[in-house]
C-alpha cells in the first residue's frame, strides 16, 4: 500500500508593495472600527505603513500582525520614566484653567488619557489609538480639543499620506504652532516644561479642524 503524507503546512506571507524595513504593530481605532496596521520606518528613516494595492495592508489584531512578520518585528516597551529631550520652542503661556468655548482649551491631562483612549501605565500590550474624539471635534460633536486624539490622528495621517502618494498639508505657518502645543501638551518635557495646557486663538482653531479634516479624508481613501 502506497502511503501519501501530507505536506508540512507552508503559510504564504501576505504580498505588500511597500513598507518598513522593520516595524511594530499601530492599532487605531477609526470610524468607530479598530484596525492594526504595520509601522515603522523605510528606508530614508521615515514613518510609514505597510500598503497593497495603493491601500493600507490592514490587520484585527497587534497578535496578526506580529504572526505575519515574526522576524521583522520590534515589540515596543514604554520607558519606565519619560526621558527629557532637547528644549524646543515654548508655544504660548503654560496653564489656563478649565475648559471654554472661547479659548478650546482642554480639560486636565488625566481625562484626556482617559477619553482619547490612552495605555494605563504599566501595560505591555500595545494598545489602540482612539481616533474617535478627534473625529467628533472635527464634526463639531466636542468642545475641547482632545490633544492625544488630535495628536495621534495628525501624525499618522502623515505617515499614511507618504506612505499612499496622497496630497496633505501638514506644516507650516500656522500649523506648525498648533502641532506644537499638541505635542507640548502630551511630552512637556521635550519643550522644557513640567506641564503644558494650550490655550487656542480662533484662527488656530480653524487651522488644526482643517488639518485633522484632511488627516481624515487621507484614512477614509487609504482604507482596504
Amino acid at each position: 500500500m502506497t502511503m501519501i503524507h501530507p505536506s508540512p503546512t507552508i503559510r504564504i506571507q501576505p504580498r505588500f508593495d511597500a513598507g518598513p524595513l522593520f516595524g511594530e504593530p499601530a492599532g487605531l481605532v477609526f470610524d468607530g472600527v479598530e484596525r492594526w496596521l504595520w509601522w515603522g520606518p523605510d528606508l530614508d528613516g521615515e514613518d510609514c505603513v505597510a500598503i497593497r494595492g495603493g491601500r493600507l495592508l490592514t490587520f484585527e489584531s497587534a497578535a496578526a500582525v506580529q504572526a505575519t512578520f515574526p522576524v521583522l518585528s520590534l515589540k515596543a516597551v514604554a520607558p519606565a520614566s519619560p526621558t527629557p529631550g532637547a528644549a524646543g520652542p515654548v508655544c504660548g503661556p503654560v496653564g489656563c484653567g478649565p475648559a471654554s468655548a472661547s479659548c478650546g482649551c482642554d480639560s486636565a491631562a488625566a481625562d484626556s488619557d482617559s477619553e482619547d483612549g490612552g495605555a494605563a501605565e504599566g501595560d505591555d500590550d500595545p494598545v489602540a489609538a482612539d481616533l474617535g474624539p478627534a473625529q467628533d471635534w472635527v464634526r463639531g460633536k466636542r468642545l475641547g480639543v482632545p490633544t492625544e486624539s488630535a495628536l495621534n490622528l495628525w501624525n499618522l495621517g502623515i505617515d499614511v499620506a507618504r506612505s499612499t502618494g496622497q496630497a496633505f498639508v501638514q506644516r507650516g505657518g500656522l500649523r506648525d504652532r498648533c502641532h506644537d502645543k499638541l505635542m507640548a501638551n502630551q511630552a512637556p518635557w521635550m519643550f522644557g516644561l513640567e506641564e503644558y495646557q494650550p490655550v487656542w486663538s480662533a484662527r488656530e482653531l480653524a487651522v488644526l479642524r482643517e488639518t485633522l479634516g484632511r488627516a481624515v479624508h487621507v484614512l477614509r481613501a487609504a482604507l482596504p
